[in-house]
């Protein structure tokens, strides 16, 4: 007894488990989308079966309507979408008189079938004719389902409208979007018809294709655009859209968004190195800017630091500046401006929410401004700021007079310099030369060889950020007889 009681539960289980599908005894009625039928229940346990293949890419609805005006519906007609492999149930709504389901997006090839019964048995709509018709509608800038796996995701454009919705709480769609253009793109997110209550909304998180990493998460209840993002051309995003909370789940709602694509060369091109990396990896990703020009960035998380490659063509000043393009209060704890040498290190650093310049005087080479936070828990994600780096060639003044007397050389002052350097050799060519610096305007030559004659010769030199120094013209050469 105990082993027939086993199972039999045992059997229950099974049946319990197997997909609902419809019995081979079943009517099924095999139906061409938006072509339409007539049809009734004759009982209140009727059921109607009707299966069909997606035959366009894009959406479809399901129509059901009453021809008979003065006829009594009573509660009307039930409408179940179910898969057509498994039996499961996709949607389920009621119908009352005339009325239409939401939008489906299921891929092209898709089987599927409907069932239509009484919504309820003891008040059906017996023998009330009904028109019932699955309207299709060839649309490419619909999702398809099932994308709810990277593997399987929609693609997808730059400037192009796209449409879908979640067809269960479980649903997550999934769109693969790669970056068209050197400039920045923004994430345009919509509801169709803004009467719908959309409970608490949607969860779109933007993921970098190739590593996974989680880039951004919005979640966005009504309209709203994000960005502005400026990731390198070519960089392959994945685009990930689901409920926000499984217990408020906007279901068949129709959502819109658009990748809006500004292509422009004077936008930073995000490389997402870390600051932790060493110098070469960083100093490899730095965006190149041209002096004189203004660029736009923005810190796309709290750790980012974005890099800007300058030039200085000769020697001479570099004015380099930072302005947040926006009000402090919006800032968090606002920017830390780093100016960097050729080899990371650094020649002046401030932390601001406000507009900065810096000039340095730098020898003929590359350097770096460097953005980040000042402080990561209050970084000014996503708020865009403005760089450049302008040049003007400068060097030592020459000097022009330089007088002696006796053992002493002296000549007159030069503006804007650090010093100035001496040299005298007992050769006229200055091989073997001797020199010395200093910051006044006279030298006394020493320990020279009595009867000798010395040619002696000044020039300034100016010291740059680097602690490097770059040197004048020389002067006229005087001679000094000891």
């Amino acid at each position: 007894m105990k082993q027939l009681i086993s199972g039999i539960l045992v059997l229950c289980m099974v049946i319990t488990m197997m997909p609902i599908v419809p019995a081979k005894a079943v009517n099924m009625v095999a139906i061409t989308p938006n072509v339409a039928i007539t049809d009734q229940l004759n009982s209140g346990d009727d059921v109607k079966y009707y299966s069909f293949t997606v035959d366009k890419e894009g959406y479809f609805d399901i129509n059901l309507a009453v021809a008979d005006v003065t006829a009594d519906t009573n509660r009307g007609w039930k409408i179940t979408l179910c898969d057509g492999t498994d039996g499961s149930e996709l949607y389920s709504g009621i119908i009352q008189r005339n009325g239409t389901t939401p939008k489906f997006n299921f891929a092209k090839g898709t089987k599927l079938f409907v069932k239509v019964q009484a919504y309820a048995d003891w008040d059906a709509p017996t023998k009330v004719l009904y028109t019932f018709s699955v309207n299709a509608v060839e649309d490419k800038n619909w999702e398809q389902e099932w994308n709810n796996s990277a593997k399987d995701a929609t693609n997808i454009v730059g400037n192009n409208t796209y449409y879908g919705n979640l067809c269960n709480t479980y649903d997550v769609d999934y769109y693969k979007y790669t970056v068209a253009k050197d400039g920045c793109f923004a994430l345009d997110f919509g509801v169709t018809d803004i009467t719908e209550d959309t409970q608490h909304g949607w969860s779109v998180t933007l993921y970098d294709a190739d590593t996974s990493e989680e880039l951004f998460h919005g979640n966005p209840e009504r309209a709203v655009s994000y960005g502005d993002f400026n990731f390198k051309k070519g960089t392959n995003l994945l685009i990930k859209i689901q409920t926000q909370y499984s217990s408020w789940t906007p279901t068949h709602i129709t959502y819109n968004f658009n990748i809006k694509e500004t292509s422009s060369q004077y936008w930073e091109k995000e490389s997402r190195v870390s600051a932790s990396e060493a110098w070469g990896t960083r100093a490899k990703g730095a965006t190149s800017i041209a002096l004189g020009k203004t660029y736009t960035g923005n810190l796309w998380n709290s750790y980012d630091n974005d890099l800007y490659k300058v030039v200085a063509p000769k020697d001479g000043y570099v004015t380099f500046t930072m302005n947040p393009n926006d009000v402090s209060s919006n800032l968090g704890s606002g920017y830390r401006f780093n100016v960097l040498s050729g080899s990371g290190s650094t020649l002046y650093s401030v932390e601001a929410k406000t507009a900065q310049s810096k000039t340095l005087y730098l020898k003929k080479g590359t350097y770096y401004i460097e953005m980040s936070a000042a402080w990561s828990y209050s970084a000014p994600v996503l708020k865009n700021y403005l760089v450049s780096a302008k040049f003007r060639a400068a060097t030592p003044g020459k000097i022009l007079t330089i007088n002696k007397s006796g053992a002493k050389v002296s000549w007159s002052k030069t503006s804007n310099v650090s010093g100035y350097q001496v040299a005298y050799s007992l050769r006229s060519n200055f091989r073997g030369a001797a020199t010395k610096t200093t910051t006044k305007t006279f030298y006394n030559l020493s320990n020279l060889k009595k009867g000798s004659t010395y040619y002696v010769r000044v020039r300034s030199y100016k010291t740059t950020a680097t602690g490097a120094r770059v040197y004048g013209t020389w002067s006229s050469v005087v001679t000094v007889r000891r």
